[in-house]
């Protein structure tokens, strides 16, 4: 073996020996690291607690008023107050219409239909429903004017509704003022001579389902909280659908029913000063209809006479006209007016799918509340199955869950995409 041979196998040994060496330092450092439980501290360990940081842990349900804090003991650690994130049920955007209406859930198989509804309107977190208008006809409660009052139904309906739903829940009952009797012709405005008579009727029929103990539904004479269930309304729509042709049509005017408002508001807020004003819906979708309700609110301008304004949307077009109307009302002294629709949905089956349903309702609702809408009451849980005796009404598609009528492909009961 040459010098230079010699010399690369010692420098060859001599790496060897080094790695090795190296290997041996790193191996027995780790073992005196772990043994001895020397450690670096963590990204997590360098964390202060939230208390460290003076900050309030918040719990899921809740938010934080100012800036969430990096805490090692939490990732809820708040620089400010914790806060209920939860809505109030009154400020709640959501309801259902006629979620008890017994005409939508004769195919329901179950022995009890209204609880089957209540489980399904709270399991959606519905907070308001309204009636389908079956409720309160002047002439239906009053045959004979200063003879009494015939409560059956509205004691019979608001039970059901109020037997089957939770505590936090707000209704809406709808008032036709007519003395028309069914089958009949006349005027649906109130006669000035029936002014005072139809004060009397609001006022007793508000006191009896207003839910504070005095004069209520189950005992009309005296003072008694102890109602079962307690029926609790606080919202009085004024008619349900009245313009822009249906006042009319029952031979009503718009001066009419401006008059038909202002009893109604006076009478209601005297038997019970927490109740609220509906006004009845009015569709503004074409220029004629927009021409009527500002026409509308212009009589009425400056008078607080509700709080609450009601429109309709329904089939494809989910964008309601939020900011025309609350023009129209700041305009005539109702900047604090909040914009509603009681009625509003689409139809699945004929031409639309249930996905086509279910993203009109998310698009609706994202829409629409984005844009100021205060509420959306969706039409409806179950859908009729022969709307005003047509077969093929649109209102006969529109549940969120199947009656497995109509061309449904699916059983009744089954809830659609939209549920």
């Amino acid at each position: 073996m040459n010098y230079m041979n010699k010399k690369l196998l010692l420098i060859s040994i001599s790496s060897i020996l080094t790695l090795a060496l190296l290997i041996f330092f790193v191996v027995v450092s780790w073992e005196v690291f772990v043994k001895d439980k020397v450690s670096l501290p963590t990204a997590e360990e360098t964390k202060q607690t939230c208390s460290e940081q003076n900050g309030n842990i918040c719990l899921s349900s809740e938010t934080c008023s100012g800036s969430w804090l990096d805490a090692s003991d939490s990732e809820i650690c708040c620089d400010g107050e914790c806060i209920t994130s939860i809505i109030d049920y009154e400020d709640s955007p959501f309801g259902i219409m006629a979620v008890f209406d017994s005409t939508t859930l004769t195919n329901i198989n179950t022995s009890d239909t209204k609880h089957w509804a209540g489980d399904h309107f709270s399991n959606l977190g519905a907070k308001w429903s309204r009636g389908a208008g079956e409720l309160i006809t002047w002439v239906d409660m009053e045959p004979v004017l200063g003879q009494g009052y015939d409560w059956s139904r509205s004691d019979k309906a608001l039970s059901d509704v109020f037997k089957n739903t939770e505590a936090d829940f707000n209704y809406i009952s709808w008032i036709n003022p007519t003395r028309v009797p069914k089958g009949s012709r006349g005027s649906i405005d109130i006669d000035s001579s029936n002014e005072e008579s139809f004060k009397n009727f609001v006022k007793a029929f508000v006191e009896r389902y207003d839910g504070d103990g005095h004069y209520d539904y189950c005992d009309a004479t005296n003072y008694n909280s102890a109602c079962n269930p307690v029926i609790k309304v606080k919202y009085w729509q004024a008619e349900g659908e009245p313009f822009p042709h249906v006042w009319e049509d029952y031979g009503g005017t718009i001066d009419g029913y401006v008059r038909f408002v202002e009893l109604l508001s006076q009478s209601a807020k005297e038997a019970d000063p927490d109740a609220k004003i509906v006004l009845g819906a009015c569709t503004v979708k074409t220029q004629e209809q927009a021409d009527i309700f500002e026409s509308l609110i212009s009589k009425m301008k400056n008078k607080n006479l509700f709080e609450y304004a009601d429109t309709h949307y329904w089939e494809d077009d989910y964008n309601i006209p939020v900011s025309y109307m609350k023009d129209i009302l700041n305009s005539n002294g109702y900047s604090d007016v909040k914009i509603v629709s009681l009625e509003y949905g689409t139809y699945t089956g004929r031409s639309s799918s249930e996905k086509d349903q279910a993203f009109y309702l998310i698009k609706g609702y994202v829409s629409n509340l984005a844009n100021g809408l205060s509420l959306i009451n969706w039409n409806n849980l179950v859908e009729w199955d022969n709307y005003g005796g047509n077969p093929k009404s649109i209102y006969n598609y529109m549940g969120l869950i199947a009656d497995g009528l109509n061309e449904d492909i699916v059983p009744a009961g089954t809830p659609r995409l939209s549920y």
